[in-house]
């Protein structure tokens, strides 16, 4: 055979191909319309009225709110806490410096002399 013929002999395989595949490809998909058209005969599907669906979406943004609500609040006390300890430590370092240092320059003392004895002691 010739290249010519070879060509022409593959491209008409190539087409009993597609239309096989195209007759498959209808039975195929007739034979799941019929078994779908049976499911939607045999099976009934109640659906709700359009109030049911209302309803819910008010439920919903109801408890969105009392959500929202909660979280706005716990952010807003959060940040009050937050900002009056960080100003009042920022307020009150001077007065905290002091409190230690006299801390220090009264315990200091007893600490040393408690140790001189202890050496001297022993």
């Amino acid at each position: 055979m010739k290249k010519s013929e070879t060509d022409n002999h593959h491209q008409r395989s190539n087409t009993d191909i597609d239309k096989l595949l195209d007759v498959e490809d209808e039975a195929i998909t007739a034979a799941l319309r019929e078994g779908w058209d049976g499911l939607d005969q045999h099976i009934h599907v109640f659906t709700p009225e359009l109030d049911w669906f209302q309803q819910q979406i008010q439920q919903r943004q109801a408890v969105n709110r009392k959500r929202l609500v909660l979280e706005l609040g716990l952010f807003v006390i959060i940040a009050v806490i937050l900002l009056s300890l960080f100003i009042s430590l920022t307020l009150w370092t001077p007065v905290i410096f002091l409190i230690i240092q006299l801390i220090a320059v009264l315990i200091v003392p007893f600490v040393l002399v408690s140790l001189l004895r202890k050496r001297v002691e022993a």
